[in-house]
C-alpha cells in the first residue's frame, strides 16, 4: 500500500520542496471523493446532477456553519453560547 498526504503533514509543511515530482503527480490525482462519485455515477447509483446538488448542499452547510462561527465569535465573550453542532 502507497500511502500520501494531498496537503502535507501540518500546516507549516511544504512536502514539493522535498519531493517534487512526486507531488506534481499527486496534484493532478483526482481526490478519493472524484473517484467515489465517479464510480456512483457510472453504477447509476447516482445521477451527475444528484451528485451536484448534493455537493452544493455539503457547501451551504459548511457556508452556514462558518457564518454561525463567525457571528458568535464577534459577541462580548461574557455572552458568548456554544455553536450548536
Amino acid at each position: 500500500m502507497y500511502c500520501y498526504r494531498r496537503h502535507g503533514h501540518n500546516e507549516g509543511d511544504e512536502p514539493a520542496f522535498t519531493q517534487p515530482s512526486l507531488y506534481d503527480e499527486i496534484n493532478t490525482h483526482p481526490t478519493v471523493a472524484t473517484l467515489f462519485r465517479k464510480r456512483l455515477v457510472a453504477s447509476n447509483v447516482l445521477t451527475e446532477n444528484r451528485a451536484e446538488e448534493l455537493d452544493r448542499e455539503f457547501e451551504s452547510t459548511l457556508e452556514a456553519s462558518l457564518a454561525e462561527v463567525r457571528r458568535w465569535e464577534q459577541q462580548p465573550a461574557s455572552a458568548r453560547k456554544k455553536p450548536v453542532q
